[in-house]
């Protein structure tokens, strides 16, 4: 059994975006010349033990125009978009990704977490629908 990383955004309105949805709060490189190098290694450390995400379907539907594009977010974004992803979705029927391999689609959100052994699975945010 592999084991399952969580990592949520808790809120006090129950949404982690802006006003208009927008993710600007993530925007720019997570990473900068004064960043603490413990702090560093422990994200990297985060993104470099996992290999699968799981997302619910409005944690996708924030996420899948900002984050295949972000170009700004170097070597976390592109290591986050090259991870096996997951949409937990009743209603969706495809999620595409950008130009990186699209995320399956599964019915049942805890499927993926047990599905072969390996790195961990790491679950982002799950809402629901």
């Amino acid at each position: 059994m592999r084991n399952l990383v969580v990592q949520q955004w808790v809120t006090v309105d129950n949404i982690a975006a802006e006003e208009d949805g927008g993710l600007g709060f993530v925007s720019g490189e997570p990473f900068s010349e004064k960043t603490d190098p413990a702090f560093k290694a422990s994200v990297m450390g985060l993104v470099d033990s996992v290999d699968t995400m799981v997302l619910g379907a409005n944690t996708y539907t924030q996420t899948k125009d900002y984050w295949p594009y972000a170009e700004e977010q170097g070597e976390y974004g592109e290591k986050l978009n090259n991870l096996t992803k997951f949409v937990a979705s009743s209603k969706l029927d495809d999620a595409p990704w950008g130009d990186f391999p699209a995320a399956t689609v599964t019915r049942d959100p805890v499927a993926p977490s047990g599905s072969s052994r390996g790195s961990a699975a790491r679950t982002s945010g799950c809402g629901g629908a």
